[in-house]
Formats: C-alpha cells, sequence, structure tokens
C-alpha cells in the first residue's frame, strides 16, 4: 500500500467535505469552509479514503457522505450541508441510492 499523502497530516480525513478534481490536482473543501490544493490526483484520494464515508459521485467530484442533506431526483444532484449542490450521473444515481437509501426513502 502506497503511503498517505502528507496532506493528512495536517487535514484529518473527516474534516473533508469534498474533493473536487481541476486537471492533474484536487482541491480539497474542508468542513470549516476553507479550500485546499493537493497536487495528488482524485483517484488517489479515493484510493485511500474509505469507501463507507466518501462517495464518487461524479467523475471529479468525491463528497463526504456526512455532508449530504438530500438527493433532488428531478435536478439529478446532491444538495450538501453547505448548500452546495453537485450534479449525479444518471447512471450513478443506483449507487447512490444503494449507498444512501434514507434519502430516497418515502417520508
Amino acid at each position: 500500500m502506497k503511503t498517505q499523502p502528507k496532506i493528512f497530516k495536517t487535514h484529518h480525513p473527516e474534516t473533508i467535505g469534498q474533493l473536487v478534481a481541476e486537471s492533474n490536482y484536487t482541491y480539497l473543501y474542508l468542513k470549516n469552509g476553507e479550500k485546499v490544493l493537493s497536487a495528488y490526483h482524485l483517484k488517489a484520494f479515493e484510493d485511500w479514503l474509505d469507501t463507507k464515508t466518501f462517495l464518487r459521485v461524479n467523475r471529479s467530484t468525491l463528497v463526504n457522505i456526512s455532508m449530504v442533506r438530500s438527493y433532488d431526483i428531478k435536478r439529478l444532484s446532491l444538495k450538501l450541508k453547505d448548500n452546495s449542490r453537485i450534479k449525479v450521473p444518471r447512471r450513478k444515481s443506483q449507487v447512490i441510492k444503494a449507498q444512501l437509501p434514507s434519502l430516497f426513502s418515502n417520508g
């Protein structure tokens, strides 16, 4: 197993709200509103982070499941607790439904 990125020494994974790919870099959006740039690509973070805590929502975004507020079926997007929205590909909806069934319950 590869060693973890040095960024985890200063920013624990639980403090990360979402990770967004930008070319060969990744922006970490922390729960406190801070934005941090990392030279690692998103796939590396996907390999290092726990799949029970982080969900690959689309090609460019990993989201901390604890940040998800709701799923908008009409807009095909996740609404996060910070009121931001993340577009979800139609095919990825089934994965989200399996991992976050409470978002799809009636009530």
